[in-house]
């Protein structure tokens, strides 16, 4: 699938891999909606593409709440007059034990995380069905296969996400609508800076961060050619693996390097 006049909307568009989507799928031609709640960066960024030649509209959105998401899909409908893609890239993270998280930080992650999440796909799923056809891009994380020391809560919101997308994935089975996941372990973006990577478990920094790049490329493949789901770095899919297959000997090995 061309991307060139697709309608795509991205959450969490304001910074990191959700500016650099959107700058990568106008480059190509798409009508980017840019969603996220800092106003003068999406329209900084807008205007970016604008000046480049490349079609995008800001709309300032906070995924926590149903009126803005409503008006996120109202305002891309009356722009252009159709909705193709949904990426929701919304999340933030905060890493620490269990019992040093506080109950607002648990719960902010799981409205924005994963509610935000199904807000957004609730939203869209009537209009893709009016249009027989449509591609819903869930960015969950690695974090959402396997819990490492201190990701427990941050985890949850994200093992949520994997759980809808895959329910999703069953019930749009044999329709015109797509549903993919995609589990991207540390990205080198502010996430992980405002997340404290220090914080993070060994194993995590033994495999590094991601080259943002990397996994921008890796979503746009999977706009043109979806699938179920993409782990990456591949080598934290065997780990997922190996968790369901031997939990008890995955978890001492977690808790050694953790």
């Amino acid at each position: 699938m061309s991307l060139r006049n697709q309608t795509i909307i991205v959450t969490g568009a304001s910074s990191g891999i959700g500016r650099m989507m959107a700058l990568q799928f106008a480059r190509e031609g798409a009508n980017v909606v840019l969603a996220a709640r800092s106003a003068p960066a999406l329209e900084a960024l807008a205007a970016t593409i604008s000046a480049a030649g490349g079609s995008a509209l800001a709309v300032p959105t906070d995924v926590r709440r149903d009126d803005d998401v409503q008006n996120l899909v109202e305002r891309t409908l009356a722009a252009f007059g159709t909705l193709d893609v949904l990426i929701n890239n919304a999340g933030y993270g905060i890493f620490a034990p269990i019992e040093s998280v506080d109950m607002p930080h648990i719960e902010g992650m799981i409205n924005v995380n994963y509610f935000g999440t199904m807000r957004c796909i609730i939203a869209v799923l009537p209009v893709m069905r009016r249009q027989n056809r449509g591609r819903i891009i869930n960015i969950a994380s690695v974090a959402g296969l396997v819990s490492t020391p201190n990701t427990g809560a941050y985890s949850a919101s994200k093992h949520a996400v994997v759980a809808a997308t895959q329910a999703m994935q069953v019930e749009l089975m044999g329709s015109p609508i797509t549903c993919s996941l995609i589990c991207p372990g540390p990205i080198d973006t502010p996430f992980f800076v405002k997340a404290d990577y220090a914080k993070m478990s060994r194993l995590a920094k033994i495999f590094g961060r991601l080259d943002p790049d990397d996994v921008v490329n890796i979503i746009g493949h999977i706009v043109q050619h979806p699938r179920t789901m993409r782990v990456t770095p591949r080598a934290f899919h065997g780990l997922a693996i190996a968790y369901r297959l031997f939990p008890f000997l995955t978890k001492r090995v977690l808790r050694w390097v953790g």
